[in-house]
């Protein structure tokens, strides 16, 4: 006969060992399940695009098509890259949080290669701290630091003058394959 404290032993082995398979997995590094994206951005709506894909921006060919900012399916991809990379919503993060006046975040998840985040949040002085995460499987590199005025400065002459939130987007509706690019903004003044 086995003593009962065996079986306590053998259950809290077992429970160490699924603990283990889910670290190494990394499902215990990544954010709990939350939407990326505003419940307005699944609804459909008339938006420009280009339904011949233009090489130029001047030689986009302007039409109106119906469909969703996001639909259900890009919000969970996006969702899971977003997530595994620890990067919160946007839309749902606190105003003022760590004083931040502006938060632009680039999402690019290539076909075949790690996905990769680049987000610059700009404090309430001022100041620009760019954060880039290359995501590799389970695990992913992070580099973040602070630029200097020089750089923080060429970062919003960039965004001034491209206009880069009132881009007609080039070809109506995805493909069957290739990168996908996603830039978001939240200015939290």
């Amino acid at each position: 006969m086995i003593p009962r404290v065996s079986y306590v032993l053998i259950l809290v082995a077992m429970g160490f060992t699924l603990l283990i398979a889910a670290a190494s997995e990394g499902a215990l590094g990544r954010l709990p399940p939350q939407p990326y994206f505003p419940q307005a951005f699944a609804e459909r709506r008339q938006m420009p695009c280009d339904p011949v894909g233009a090489l130029w921006p001047e030689q986009i060919v302007s039409t109106r098509t119906r469909e969703p900012i996001v639909d259900a399916y890009a919000a969970d991809w996006f969702g899971y890259h977003l997530r595994s990379g620890r990067e919160l919503s946007l839309s749902d993060r606190p105003t003022q949080q760590n004083g931040d006046r502006l938060t632009v975040r680039f999402t690019w998840l290539p076909s075949f290669h790690s996905p990769v985040i680049i987000r610059v949040d700009e404090a309430a002085n001022g100041e620009m701290t760019l954060t880039a995460k290359r995501l590799s499987g389970r695990v992913g590199s992070f580099r973040g630091r602070t630029l200097t005025a020089v750089e923080a400065k060429a970062v919003r002459d960039v965004l001034r003058r491209t206009d880069v939130f009132n881009i007609v987007p080039l070809g109506c509706g995805g493909g069957v394959d290739g990168a996908q690019w996603l830039l978001e903004a939240r200015d939290h003044a």
